[in-house]
């Protein structure tokens, strides 16, 4: 990945009437990056990758191609090319005509033509179903055929949109894993739109969160994941769901206190009090991922175990701890057992800490 700018976006708003659908987002992606726009249905994701595209004009901002203000410009003057949700593979055209549909616009001779599809196809391992006619095609082979027919007019940017959503959690699994590794490959700049967090996690150089709107964080995947500035993220972007706890904080000696409407919890023993000093007596939201909480005896939150789900190599443990539910992540073998008595300890290192009120993180590590 270079890091050279390709695409940038300045104070992009978008209305439809009243509704404020992108409001004053900037970014810029950089040139061979996979860069994913991750939000909840309705965050202006869409609207974001058609402004990209051409298909939609912002109400305000600016839209940079290569450093050339594209923002008026038309879609086919913009070198991108958009891949849709439904694929839109021509039915009734072969896998040949519809990869090569770009390219006779274009008006190429037949010999280029049969020269560009060919390499593509190979790439995509279509070679053999370039006679299929595109409406007797799977899913997987009619998102390789879009794919295909946007890089055989190889543009700068590849736009995405939603492209797996169609696809059953097997065949997601694999078209995801091919589409990372074709990304690479080539080295194309892609863009990406999706509702899927954990899709977004694996795919992603660096990703965009956006909510009613607005871009609330930007980032690579891990700075997301580890440290999320709003509880809305914490809660959005990982799985198991991050465990929260909400109450007032303080200090007592070198513990940290977290008092809820059922009891006072000893959060951590032999903290640096410095750290925390500012949020005694703050109402807060304490959040801790269930791979940051560990089953010991000389835990210092007491709970009962009351079912246990197997994942793959790992055991989620959850623990009832007076009205809360605290979610674990154990190893196959470890010898928990439902209804057993447990103690916790919560990596101290790892606890996140959000103002009640705001959901903004106050406590930056």
């Amino acid at each position: 990945m270079s890091n050279k700018i390709i695409l940038r976006l300045e104070n992009i708003t978008k209305r439809f009437g009243s509704v404020v659908a992108v409001d004053n987002i900037s970014f810029d992606v950089y040139r061979g990056e996979l860069f994913t726009l991750l939000g909840p249905s309705g965050c202006g994701k869409t609207t974001t990758l058609r402004i990209i595209a051409g298909l939609e004009s912002p109400d305000a901002g600016k839209v940079y191609i290569d450093n050339v203000d594209v923002t008026e410009k038309p879609a086919r003057e913009r070198d991108v090319c958009l891949v849709f949700q439904e694929y839109a593979v021509f039915p009734h055209m072969s896998v040949f005509d519809n990869i090569a549909f770009g390219l006779k616009i274009r008006r190429l001779s037949k010999q280029d033509i049969k020269k560009k599809v060919m390499e593509v196809a190979d790439l995509l391992e279509l070679s053999d179903h370039l006679n299929t006619k595109g409406g007797r095609l799977g899913l997987s082979e009619q998102q390789k055929v879009a794919i295909a027919r946007c890089l055989v007019v190889e543009p700068k940017i590849l736009l995405l949109d939603e492209p797996l959503t169609l696809a059953d959690a097997r065949v997601r699994e694999r078209m995801r894993r091919e589409l990372k590794k074709l990304q690479k490959d080539l080295g194309i700049t892609m863009i990406y739109v999706t509702h899927d967090q954990l899709e977004a996690l694996m795919l992603s150089d660096r990703m965009a969160v956006m909510r009613s709107g607005k871009l609330i964080q930007l980032g690579s995947p891990e700075e997301i994941y580890d440290n999320p500035n709003e509880l809305f993220i914490a809660t959005f972007v990982g799985s198991p769901t991050i465990n929260l706890l909400e109450g007032v904080l303080d200090i007592e000696k070198d513990q940290l206190i977290l008092t809820t409407d059922a009891r006072k919890y000893v959060i951590g023993r032999h903290i640096n009090t410095a750290i925390y000093q500012h949020l005694t007596g703050s109402e807060v939201i304490l959040g801790f991922r269930p791979e940051d909480v560990k089953i010991s005896l000389d835990g210092t939150i007491e709970g009962v175990i009351k079912f246990i789900e197997v994942a793959g190599d790992k055991k989620i443990v959850h623990v009832k701890i007076d009205d809360h539910e605290i979610r674990l992540l154990a190893d196959l073998l470890d010898p928990f057992v439902e209804g057993q008595n447990v103690k916790i300890n919560i990596n101290m290192s790892k606890l996140h800490i959000f103002d009640k009120k705001t959901g903004r993180k106050i406590l930056k590590r």
